[in-house]
């Protein structure tokens, strides 16, 4: 098992979301097995104002999210940040 740290380890469609869900201010984003504390990371360190925080697993992202936040606006930044299709 490796830990990556930097986005140079991870291929380019490494990014990719398979699928995105929300529940109130609760976004749950899969990606492939693996990448997902890279994701949230860059979630993380993204600045936005409507991410809360996140909590990641193997291939699994949990977003926070600002009540009230469009799910529009939560897929225009995810798309922003580079995260795609979903």
């Amino acid at each position: 098992y490796r830990i990556r740290k930097n986005e140079e380890d991870f291929p380019k469609n490494s990014y990719d979301i398979i699928s995105i869900e929300f529940s109130l201010n609760i976004c749950v984003l899969k990606i492939k097995s693996g990448y997902a504390n890279i994701t949230a990371l860059k979630i993380d360190e993204s600045g936005s104002n409507i991410f809360l925080g996140t909590i990641a697993g193997d291939d699994t992202v949990l977003i926070i999210i600002k009540e009230k936040t469009p799910q529009q606006d939560v897929k225009l930044q995810l798309k922003q940040l580079g995260l795609r299709p979903f």
